[in-house]
């Protein structure tokens, strides 16, 4: 090969790699406008129904959306983890590392509100001591330091095993919603979930592939699967919470003081007692004191036919009878005998 042609060679292989950087702000303005619009919808979700379970998620998915804008950010500025870098971008990192700590936590923390596992404060409080002990072995040797003589980054024996407690709550998470999906009693709220389940499982695999990958990063022109997929994976987390989102903001407007209408509450007990108790004063019947927690959560009509198996046209003649009986009118009075 001729020295003009290895020099063009050259030429235009810089010329692709300035243009792959180039595309990257794009692909991350088309990713992130969607998120922005989720985390909108799910604040105005928090402010509205109160729910911890919401405030979790909502906090690991602003995370995720910080992480995003730091990994593309690297990207866009050409690192190379394994060979020279600036010492601003070890800074960005370390920058990252308690927004992706706590989007790590948040979300198992999320899932145990909304499904009340079994010994769920001991869970969460060994999610919790787990989280401050990688904060603090995040800023040693163990982990990762930054060697200003050879301006590179050098990896501790500790760094695999981070990665690996990431990818266990995510795995617990997408286990204790399968195994536990039944204690969501809103349907809508459990066919969204169920949906991010499917989702974070059909990207589970790029997920693998994201934690384990850091270390073997090599330049802009080989960007890795996981760091393309991220933002499309957060793309569709997107989209799915703006839909959902706004079936739900839409079928309980206005509803700013109403706590726990979409889930479980930590007061069920007591709103089963009360419940109890209009049974006997006004001679509900069993199907009947089984539709009004149903009705309470939020179900339409069609919906707790669907729970129950049995027909609308049925759900609204025992609807009709507990109107009558308890000589209410509508689920906000409903909802107001239940409190």
């Amino acid at each position: 090969m001729t020295i003009n042609a290895c020099m063009c060679l050259t030429s235009n292989m810089y010329k692709a790699w300035r243009n792959m950087q180039h595309l990257l702000p794009l692909y991350l303005i088309i990713s992130i406008l969607p998120g922005i619009a989720a985390i909108t919808v799910l604040s105005v979700l928090v402010s509205r129904f109160k729910n911890r379970g919401l405030i979790y998620y909502l906090i690991s998915y602003s995370c995720f959306t910080v992480n995003l804008l730091v990994n593309l950010v690297m990207f866009y500025s050409g690192i190379n983890i394994s060979e020279e870098i600036s010492y601003s971008i070890f800074a960005l990192l370390s920058f990252n590392i308690p927004f992706s700590i706590l989007m790590h936590i948040a979300l198992p923390l999320s899932v145990n509100e909304v499904t009340k596992p079994p010994g769920k404060r001991w869970i969460d409080l060994g999610i919790m001591i787990i989280a401050v002990i990688q904060l603090v072995i995040y800023w040693t040797p163990l982990i990762m330091q930054f060697s200003r003589e050879t301006q590179t980054i050098i990896f501790g024996p500790l760094f695999p095993v981070v990665s690996i407690i990431q990818v266990l709550f995510i795995c617990y998470s997408v286990g204790i919603i399968i195994i536990r999906r039944k204690t969501i009693k809103n349907l809508t709220i459990r066919r969204y979930i169920l949906t991010l389940v499917v989702i974070i499982a059909v990207f589970l695999p790029v997920i693998f592939y994201d934690q384990f990958l850091l270390s073997g990063v090599k330049s802009i022109d080989t960007v890795p699967v996981a760091v393309i997929f991220s933002p499309f994976f957060y793309f569709v987390l997107s989209l799915i919470t703006l839909i959902f989102g706004t079936r739900v903001l839409m079928s309980f407007p206005g509803r700013g003081n109403q706590k726990s209408v979409l889930f479980q509450g930590d007061n069920k007990a007591s709103q089963d007692a009360v419940l109890q108790n209009l049974a006997k004063q006004s001679g509900l019947s069993v199907r009947e004191i089984t539709i009004i927690p149903l009705m309470a959560s939020g179900l339409g009509n069609k919906q707790i036919a669907l729970e129950l198996n049995i027909s609308p046209k049925t759900v609204g003649n025992h609807i009709y009878n507990i109107y009558k009986k308890l000589n209410i009118t509508s689920r906000y009075e409903l909802l107001a005998l239940l409190k």
